[in-house]
């Protein structure tokens, strides 16, 4: 009980992830939805650091402007998304070119 107590606020065992959450903030509209791999869209800890720092919700199911995968992702990504250089630890993000008027 006493270790949990000293441990309470403390959230050295996700540095990383919070790190770069506050990176995706600053780039990605509040309220923004990004779309991601099955594996993160169940990531409970990311989800309710994303929603409680970002204001940031995740979609497994729908594309969006926006694509949040794990740095180490094999997955394809359509040519339409362009990687953002946020030097992220743990996550990479894509966005979609908006075509030029």
């Amino acid at each position: 009980m006493f270790t949990q107590y000293f441990h309470f606020g403390n959230y050295s065992r996700d540095k990383e992830i919070l790190k770069d959450i506050q990176q995706l903030s600053k780039h990605i509209p509040e309220g923004s939805i990004l779309s991601t791999s099955q594996d993160l869209c169940t990531d409970w800890a990311l989800i309710a650091y994303l929603s409680r720092f970002g204001y940031l919700s995740l979609d497994c199911s729908n594309e969006h402007k926006f694509l949040l995968l794990d740095r180490n992702s094999n997955k394809n990504i359509s040519d339409k998304f362009k990687l953002l250089d946020l030097k992220l630890s743990r996550f990479k993000v894509y966005q979609i070119e908006e075509e030029v008027k």
